[in-house]
């Protein structure tokens, strides 16, 4: 638990970033029910809750999710439209992160290198790190867009691209636990995110406690 025990030494940080970093959800709910009212997808709208529970899949299994009655070529192109809107709104009302992430990222960044891996769309570490005011922290970022490739994969990728013997991840589902273990990496949750572990490394339940185990 976090503030009892010191980890043993890391050489590479990896965050997520919905329910990690930050709660998106009030404004990215907005962009899926601008979409969902204008082509008349649903007889409804969504609510955060319908979000959530796909959060941490990649976008376009969430349209499959979400719109399981549109054929998958067009419930791409919809779900690409929402992300598209999704990322404008953000960038015109982002949520503040969660407390204390730019206080643990200047910390932290000056004894480790700082990541960001998400199976967001493009576009949406971009809108974080700039809403935040945070991108100097960061050494670098992905997400499947860029690599073509989902979490496990990329956080093998940035273990070998920046020669990472030791990284650890922070997340906060059972699907980032999942990733780590397909990728041998150490994981922290993010108990005060959005889902559940089974078996992490460590638990934390605010950002800061990262201060005290690390």
């Amino acid at each position: 638990m976090a503030g009892y025990f010191k980890m043993k030494t890391y050489d590479g940080l990896i965050f997520d970033v919905d329910g990690t970093l930050w709660d998106s959800t009030p404004v990215v709910v907005n962009a899926f029910n601008e979409v969902v009212i204008e082509k008349g997808i649903l007889n409804h709208k969504l609510t955060t809750d319908d979000l959530k529970r796909t959060f941490g899949k990649p976008i376009r299994e969430i349209g499959l999710i979400l719109f399981p009655h549109i054929p998958p070529e067009e419930n791409w192109t919809i779900v690409q439209e929402i992300a598209e809107r999704e990322n404008k709104l953000l960038t015109r009302t982002p949520p503040e992160p969660y407390p204390g992430i730019p206080e643990v990222f200047a910390k932290l960044s000056a004894r480790y290198p700082l990541f960001i891996i998400s199976n967001c769309q493009a576009g949406y570490i971009d809108t974080f790190l700039s809403a935040t005011n945070t991108r100097q922290y960061i050494t670098a970022y992905c997400c499947p867009d860029d690599t073509g490739m989902l979490k496990a994969d990329n956080i093998a990728l940035f273990a070998q691209k920046y020669h990472l013997q030791h990284p650890v991840y922070i997340g906060d589902t059972e699907m980032d636990e999942q990733a780590c273990e397909k990728a041998e990496t150490d994981f922290i949750y993010a108990a005060y995110g959005f889902g559940t572990a089974s078996h992490p490394t460590a638990v934390i339940h605010s950002p800061k406690d990262l201060l005290q185990i690390l």
